[in-house]
C-alpha cells in the first residue's frame, strides 16, 4: 500500500498521543479523498529503517519537533533524505524547498536549531505545543486541535500535486544525517526519584514502573531537620541521568520556602549557568488538585494514572539528558 505521508518523530517522545495524532491525520485524509489513507509512522525501534525508506519516497513529511528530535541521528537521516529530493518542477516564486516539510511543534524548543537547519518563515508558530494541546483537553472537544489536523491534511494534499524525485543514491539508511548526536537516542539509564517520606507510596510506584522499563533507580528521600539532603552515603557522589521530583502538599509542608530543584534537596553542582539543570528534572504532581506554587515547573499530573499520563511520564524520562552529579552535604 502506498504511503501518502510520513510522520517523523523521535522515539524519545513516543507516546499514545503521537499515535492518536497520526491516526487522526489519516482519518481526516480518508474523509477528504473518499478512500482509506495510510501514512507511515514508526512505533518500534526496529522500524526506524522503514521510516527513512519512506522519507525517500513520500511527497509529504510531517515533523514533530522537540529538542529530543534534533538530538536523534535517525530523525536527522529522515530529514536529510527527504529534503535532498528536489521537487519534480521548480517551486513557485514565493516557495522554498524547506516549505515541503510540514513542521509541528511537539514540545517547546529550549535550544537553538542545529547548524544548517531552516524552517519556514512563519516559524515559530503562535499555537501551543501539540503535546500540551492534547494533554490539557480531550481531543473530541477541542476545535483548535481539529483545525490544526485539517490544516496539516490540506498541506499533505497540496504536496501530492508537487511530487518529489525519488531517492536515487545508495540505501537511504546509510545517508549522512542532517543533525543528531546519537544513532538512536541518548536515553538516560539511571533515574533518581526525589520525594518526602510521606509520599513514599507514590515514590515506590514510580520506582517500580521505571525498573520494569529497564532503568536503574536511585531513591532520594528528603530528610527534615537535618543537614543531609538525600539518602546517599556521606561524601559519596551519586550520579543520575535524570531525577523525578515528587511534588505534593506533603512536600510543601516539609520543604516550605525552598526551591524543589535546588539545594536542599536535591543538590546540583554543575555549570553556574541559569539553564544548567534544564531538562534534567521531571516534576510530577501526585495531588488531585493543582499545586499553584509549582506552576512554573509544569509538573505532570499523575493523579488518576490514565494511560496518557503514564505515557507522558515515560516520554519525559526518555528524553535525552546529560549526566548529573548529586551530593549529600557534609562530604
Amino acid at each position: 500500500m502506498d504511503r501518502l505521508f510520513l510522520t517523523s518523530y523521535t522515539l524519545a517522545d513516543q507516546s499514545s498521543w503521537i499515535r492518536s495524532f497520526h491516526a487522526d491525520l489519516e482519518f481526516e485524509l480518508s474523509l477528504r479523498l473518499g478512500r482509506r489513507v495510510c501514512g507511515m509512522i514508526d512505533t518500534e525501534p526496529g522500524e526506524q529503517g522503514e521510516a527513512v525508506r519512506s522519507a525517500s519516497t513520500v511527497s509529504a513529511m510531517v515533523v514533530l519537533l522537540s529538542d529530543a528530535y534534533f538530538a536523534d541521528r535517525k530523525c536527522g537521516r529522515q530529514w536529510s533524505v527527504f529534503t535532498s529530493r528536489h521537487p519534480l518542477w521548480p517551486p513557485l516564486e514565493h516557495e522554498s524547498p524547506v516549505a515541503e516539510i510540514l513542521p509541528v511543534l511537539w514540545s517547546p524548543l529550549r535550544h537553538a536549531l542545529p547548524s544548517g537547519i531552516a524552517l519556514p518563515a512563519h516559524w515559530p508558530p503562535r499555537e501551543p505545543a501539540l503535546s500540551e494541546m492534547m494533554r490539557l483537553s480531550g481531543r473530541d472537544s477541542r476545535g483548535s486541535y481539529k483545525a490544526r489536523v485539517r490544516r496539516l491534511a490540506e498541506g499533505i494534499l497540496r504536496r501530492q500535486h508537487r511530487p518529489r524525485a525519488r531517492w536515487c543514491q545508495d540505501d537511504p539508511e546509510h545517508a549522512p544525517p542532517a543533525f543528531g548526536e546519537t544513532d538512536h537516542r541518548s536515553e538516560p539509564e539511571r533515574i533518581g526519584v526525589s520525594y518526602v517520606q510521606a509520599d513514599s507510596p507514590w515514590a515506590e510506584w514510580i520506582q517500580r514502573l521505571l525498573r520494569r522499563k529497564g532503568y536503574e533507580v536511585q531513591p532520594m528521600p528528603h530528610t527534615t531537620g537535618a543537614s543531609s539532603t538525600t539518602s546517599c552515603e556521606i561524601g559519596q557522589e551519586q550520579h543520575t541521568d535524570k531525577v523525578v521530583v515528587v511534588l505534593s502538599h506533603n512536600f510543601l509542608r516539609e520543604r516550605e520556602g525552598t526551591d524543589p530543584l535546588s539545594s536542599p534537596p536535591p543538590v546540583f553542582r554543575g555549570s553556574p549557568d541559569e539553564d544548567s539543570t534544564e531538562g534534567k528534572f521531571v516534576c510530577v504532581n501526585v495531588e488531585k488538585d493543582e499545586l499553584s506554587s509549582f506552576d512554573e515547573l509544569h509538573p505532570i499530573h499523575l493523579y488518576g494514572l490514565d494511560d496518557g499520563t503514564v505515557d507522558r511520564l515515560l516520554s519525559a524520562v526518555r528524553s535525552p539528558a546529560d549526566r548529573l552529579a548529586w551530593w549529600r552535604r557534609g562530604g
